[in-house]
């Protein structure tokens, strides 16, 4: 990268709805990524920001008045967040991947033999929507316990189903709060949103996007709660990438981002997949992420967490660069589908064509080897 492309970027990066800024080699990124914003609409508002391996700013982009500060619910994308919470509780002893519901919370039966890693695989066996999870009057340990108290919650044998939805990470929530005493929103801000110099107003809550006055703070939900900027979310995605060491600072280790990127149960039946249904690929599950490996790798280097507003932040080992796509709205659904399912068709699709691109506009951009050890949270 010459030093006149990294001042600008540098520039950007303290802008708030800034202009696109990019390199020559990122041209085929940039291109697809205007031709998708004009078939959206003029009036829809998207972001898309790329930092390599070293954390360094190699592409960014706002199209119609996308403000990178913002901070805007991001539904699902909240998975791997949340289960890079649960490495940080496991590595601190608090917790392991295979400690049951029996164990933690005292559940009784087939329900207390859930685990974990079932939670975060998304193969626990219950039920995986409860309407507690949108209850902004009730808590989470109260709506944990609705789960536990229902004799037909548990619908398949722990570890046999894998079926998409918020009712798994809720249970995993709540395991977290009693094993370390606290509550989720606190034990995010302690071990994720003050280290990482995020606003305390980035957090947690049950409906981020009725607004803060009618988010609900009693109840966060765990798998689609959580309100960020993209330039927090950012910071945000850069812990699992870096497999746990960001800027010096050692947050678990590197063998959990590992088990968080492989498929603890690859004989599980498949239910409810829509990055599957949305991409047409037979992508699996790890623990809070998909994994974008056909065929399957372990860990997989390629991970993701599309949430139904439209963010879809992923990350390339391999290829060495993570990356947040960002919606301000769901757009008109551009896949003739109604409600959210058109903006998640919109994104994940869009990111499939984008992912190829960045990988080879890296390429060609690369310069002298520099090392391997990450320069800190990006800012």
């Amino acid at each position: 990268m010459n030093r006149h492309f990294a001042i600008i970027l540098m520039l950007w990066a303290g802008m708030s709805g800034s202009a696109m800024a990019q390199g020559p080699d990122f041209a085929a990124v940039d291109a697809t990524l205007r031709q998708a914003h004009t078939a959206a609409g003029a009036d829809f508002a998207m972001g898309l920001v790329v930092r390599d391996r070293e954390d360094r700013l190699v592409y960014a982009s706002n199209l119609g008045g996308f403000d990178p500060s913002r901070r805007l619910p991001v539904a699902s994308a909240s998975k791997i967040v949340a289960a890079t919470v649960m490495m940080v509780l496991v590595d601190r002893g608090l917790m392991t991947l295979d400690s049951t519901t029996g164990q933690v919370l005292g559940w009784q039966g087939d329900k207390g033999r859930i685990t974990l890693r079932q939670l975060l695989a998304q193969v626990s066996g219950l039920k995986p929507n409860v309407p507690c999870l949108n209850d902004v009057r009730t808590t989470l340990a109260a709506c944990v316990d609705t789960l536990s108290d229902d004799a037909k919650a548990l619908q398949h044998p722990p570890g046999s189903f894998f079926d998409y939805g918020g009712s798994h990470f809720q249970v995993a929530a709540r395991m977290a709060e009693v094993a370390a005493g606290k509550p989720w929103a606190e034990l995010f801000n302690e071990i994720l949103g003050r280290p990482l110099g995020l606003a305390a107003e980035t957090n947690f809550t049950t409906s981020p996007w009725l607004g803060p006055a009618r988010a609900g703070t009693a109840n966060p939900r765990a798998g689609g709660g959580l309100a960020a900027s993209l330039d927090d979310f950012m910071k945000l995605l850069s812990v699992p990438f870096h497999q746990g060491v960001v800027g010096g600072r050692r947050y678990a280790r590197a063998a959990l981002f590992e088990e968080m990127g492989s498929e603890p149960n690859p004989e599980a039946a498949i239910g409810a997949s829509p990055l599957a249904r949305a991409t047409g690929m037979p992508f699996r599950y790890g623990l809070g992420t998909w994994l974008e490996c056909v065929p399957a790798q372990r860990p997989c280097p390629v991970q993701s967490s599309p949430g139904a507003f439209g963010w879809t932040p992923w990350f390339d080992r391999g290829s060495g660069y993570y990356a947040v796509l960002a919606m301000a709205r769901p757009p008109a659904a551009p896949a003739g589908e109604g409600g959210t399912a058109g903006v998640v068709d919109f994104a994940v699709q869009l990111q499939q064509r984008l992912k190829p691109l960045i990988a080879q506009a890296l390429q060609r951009n690369a310069g002298p080897a520099s090392g391997s050890t990450p320069t800190g949270p990006p800012r």
